[in-house]
């Protein structure tokens, strides 16, 4: 099953994504990650808890706004595509992939990882 919306939540509402131009972007609410990069000087905002993925590989984001709260729900098992940009849902977390690229991101409660 497939659904097309710009921004979505996972079915805990843990997770939210959304398209802004050319990147895909999912936050996590509650997280516990292990092995989070140093964060940069030069982010005066938030670090850890957001992945963001446009034409490169994807990376943690420095970020002072959400992505979380849309009341598009794609549930375990659909994968929620929009422009370039398909986001899996399942009940590990959410995997996001550039279809053009194939570069992405997988974000979950637990852990997060980036390609």
């Amino acid at each position: 099953p497939r659904t097309n919306y710009n921004a979505f939540s996972s079915p805990s509402l843990n997770i939210g994504c959304m398209a802004e131009e050319e990147v895909m972007r999912c936050d996590v609410s509650e997280f516990q990650w292990s092995g989070l990069p140093n964060k940069p000087p030069s982010c005066e905002e938030d670090w850890g808890g957001a992945l963001e993925v446009g034409l490169g590989v994807g990376h943690v984001l420095c970020h002072g706004d959400t992505a979380l709260g849309s009341e598009n729900v794609v549930n375990y098992g659909v994968t929620n595509r929009w422009k370039q940009f398909d986001c899996t849902s399942a009940a590990s977390g959410i995997t996001c992939r550039n279809t053009r690229t194939g570069h992405g991101f997988e974000i979950a409660r637990t852990h997060y990882r980036v390609f």
